[in-house]
């Protein structure tokens, strides 16, 4: 097994490094430090994919050879300006082992680990497209569509052709029923349309952030849904903490509301507490949210979060099966990651991770 890290880096360094990795290792981005001679101290696996090499070959390089809009050849005056202001967005070309060149957009900054001034990159943008791969996610995301608008659309049709034929017959009670029916069909129906605006914006709007007190989330979060919590008697417990964090508001509140609306439908009869925490680390910060519920079982903690998808024994529940694609979708634009820590049967804690250089 090949060392994640350059000799460069050396053992106190690498330790620090350890303590985010697995957040670099998951946050499918391109991620990769320099020293300051511009030589490779890490590379997460999306870097050596996007580099072409591997992790042996890449420490042996230099940004210089593999920088090919300017930034290289400049390296030491790029170095000076990113430590005089903090952080950067930057345009250049990398190569590719093969010689392919890509235009990229990074974010980078420079940040004390060990004592050591470390360059940090995160690559955001490759504006290379995969048309193949895009045209088989179109294809597969519109026969989804397909396949759960037609059911509830089936359902109505049903249900009105056997109200049409004994309408005569029937009593006002039955009636009612019938069309109480039909309204939670078309209920159905609107809800998907909703996500499905909300999943597409979601993955094409391009992002604006700012910056917030994580606090008014959790108001507005709390607001949106005292009413569900007194009427079920599910006790709200949130963090004491209040960080100002960057990020997009109108996103951040979605999340929130989709992974609160997740622990209601999805935590059982037992559901009896839902809690909104906060912690950080050198490169992030992660919010989540807890329940008491019924938990996960390992193989729906990887398959929930894919469009349509959601755990097998909520297969009868209404959904559109799309509200923790949608919180993936908000992870990525937020440069970070989601994912879902949860004993089956001990309730469900699903995180939420936000760089910290947007």
């Amino acid at each position: 097994m090949e060392s994640q890290y350059s000799k460069r880096a050396g053992s106190s360094l690498s330790r620090e490094i350890e303590k985010v990795r697995p957040f670099w290792d998951n946050a499918g981005l391109a991620i990769f430090l320099l020293d300051a001679a511009g030589s490779f101290l890490y590379a997460n696996d999306e870097a050596l994919i996007h580099f072409g090499y591997k992790q042996s070959q890449l420490f042996r390089k230099n940004i210089c050879q593999l920088d090919q809009g300017g930034l290289g050849c400049n390296w030491h005056d790029h170095w000076t300006q990113v430590k005089e202001i903090g952080k950067a967005s930057v345009e250049t070309t990398h190569m590719h082992s093969s010689g392919v060149t890509m235009p990229v957009e990074i974010k980078v900054h420079i940040c004390s680990m060990a004592n050591k001034d470390v360059y940090c990159a995160h690559v955001i943008n490759i504006r290379a497209l995969e048309p193949v791969k895009k045209a088989e996610e179109t294809k597969l995301f519109a026969y989804s569509v397909a396949h759960d608008l037609k059911n509830p659309a089936l359902a109505i049709r049903a249900l009105v052709e056997r109200f049409s034929e004994r309408i005569t017959e029937l009593s006002d009670e039955h009636r009612r029923m019938y069309c109480d029916r039909i309204v939670d069909s078309a209920d159905q129906i609107i809800d998907m349309v909703e996500k499905i605006n909300a999943y597409i914006s979601s993955k094409e709007t391009r992002t604006s952030f700012e910056e917030v007190f994580l606090k008014d989330l959790i108001w507005a979060s709390r607001k949106e849904f005292a009413a569900q919590l007194q009427y079920r008697a599910i006790d709200w417990h949130e963090c004491d903490s209040n960080p100002v964090i960057r990020m997009n508001k109108f996103s951040m509140i979605r999340v929130f509301r989709n992974l609160i609306e997740n622990a209601l439908k999805h935590g059982g009869p037992q559901l009896s507490r839902i809690s909104l925490g906060y912690r950080e680390n050198l490169s992030h910060h992660v919010l989540f949210v807890q329940d008491d519920g019924v938990g996960l079982s390992p193989e729906d903690s990887e398959r929930v979060f894919r469009p349509f998808e959601r755990k097998r024994s909520s297969a009868s529940l209404h959904g559109s099966g799309l509200g923790l694609a949608i919180v993936k979708e908000v992870a990525t634009n937020h440069h970070g990651k989601v994912w879902i820590e949860s004993k089956e049967k001990k309730g469900v804690r699903i995180c939420f991770a936000i760089s910290k250089i947007l």
